[in-house]
């Protein structure tokens, strides 16, 4: 297989976007969220609750803040949350590190802010289409397998 022959110099360089991700459960259920019409991208798409990291904030803080803004499932309303996997995609401008998460809790009703429009509780491959087309990563990433594939 031949490669193409490129510099360094020819290459534009990437940008580091550090995002955290988070699969909310309770006990073998799972909770997505559906990105409303109001963001940027992934418009209609059913996804884990997510954000940007800024600078000297820790990924755990970040994600606890993201959970209480996008879902108002506040700290002490959150049982346990584990960390899993960190991943990484490169796109022509962005290197994206994700740093994953597996919330715990038994708040069932939650209140959404303007980022999604619907949430649901699923299990066991039952993942509503369509879906962002990383969100079968963030699963595997903390253990959450079942819904591999939606």
């Amino acid at each position: 297989m031949n490669t193409p022959n490129t510099s360094l110099a020819d290459e534009q360089p990437r940008i580091r976007r550090d995002v955290v991700a988070c699969v909310v459960r309770d006990g073998a259920d799972v909770c997505l969220v559906r990105r409303s019409a109001l963001v940027s991208h992934d418009r209609g798409r059913w996804h884990c609750v997510t954000g940007y990291l800024e600078r000297r904030t820790q990924p755990s803080e970040a994600m606890l803040a993201e959970l209480s803004e996008e879902l108002g499932l506040t700290a002490d309303r959150v049982d346990a949350l584990r960390a899993g996997q960190v991943l990484r995609y490169v796109d022509d401008r962005v290197v994206w590190v994700v740093h994953t998460f597996v919330a715990r809790t038994r708040q069932r009703r939650f209140r959404l802010n303007w980022e999604n429009d619907s949430y649901a509780w699923v299990r066991n491959r039952s993942v509503p289409h369509p879906q962002v087309w990383w969100l079968a990563d963030v699963c595997r990433s903390v253990g959450v397998d079942e819904l591999e594939g939606g």
